[in-house]
């Protein structure tokens, strides 16, 4: 499949834009009480908190994809059971 220009357009802006990202992120889950978060553009990710990569690969890939299901949403906070690293407690 061949790159389009937009494609191309959104993956130079996330190259320059990367850290900018990853300070409003980590500004918001901090203003939630959290420190799991993380940013994707069209399903892939862009940029997440240091503990959003300290889940368990399993649980990533769960997360991810409760994420992009509903491509409605430009923003979430939703509490979750992991099942590895929290079965109890809501993360």
């Amino acid at each position: 499949m061949p790159v389009t220009p937009s494609q191309i357009r959104d993956l130079s802006m996330i190259l320059y834009e990367t850290s900018t990202f990853q300070n409003c992120l980590e500004s918001f889950v901090e203003s939630l009480d959290s420190t799991y978060g993380c940013v994707f553009l069209h399903g892939k990710t862009v940029c997440a908190t240091k503990n959003w990569w300290s889940l368990h690969p399993d649980e990533a890939n769960l997360m991810s994809l409760f994420i992009c299901s509903d491509q409605w949403a430009t923003i979430k906070d939703i509490p979750v059971y992991l099942p590895i690293k929290s079965p109890t407690v809501r993360m």
